[in-house]
């Protein structure tokens, strides 16, 4: 989340005390390295809003995904190319309620199925946002190039 001195963070901030949500919303600062967090982490959401702003690459997806951790992401670009092949995943951009749906419906799975979304997600990384495929796209591009 980065620094605490900002508007949006201390509206959070205030949302979060507002709900008494204290025990299950927790604000630790900008981390070098996120991957303890995303070990312990039962879900990863990307809910950037579709206003004016657009995903590149979206790689804190990408690094979620590549863990085995169950991923939803708002239907923008950069995010929805990252998921395209698991529309299941993917929710309209600022339509909360479709997101608490998907989160219900990953949480009704079983432990073992939760396991095998993350695997596919996984599996999926390693197939076409490993360092080894765009080293091999890239490769195959600068070939077609020289043709």
């Amino acid at each position: 989340m980065g620094d605490y001195n900002n508007v949006y963070v201390k509206t959070l901030i205030a949302l979060r005390d507002e709900l008494a949500m204290n025990n299950q919303v927790f604000f630790v600062g900008k981390q070098l390295d996120v991957r303890p967090f995303l070990a312990v982490s039962d879900l990863y959401v990307i809910p950037t809003l579709d206003e004016g702003r657009k995903e590149g690459m979206p790689m804190a997806l990408v690094e979620a995904m590549a863990m085995g951790l169950p991923v939803l992401g708002s239907d923008i670009s950069g995010i929805n190319y990252v998921l395209k092949d698991f529309p299941e995943l993917l929710f309209k951009a600022s339509d909360f309620k479709l997101l608490s749906t998907k989160i219900e419906m990953l949480y009704q799975k079983t432990h073992v199925e939760r396991s095998l979304v993350g695997k596919a997600l996984h599996d999926y990384c390693e197939t076409y946002f490993s360092m080894a495929a765009f080293i091999n796209a890239h490769e195959q591009l600068y070939l077609k190039l020289i043709k």
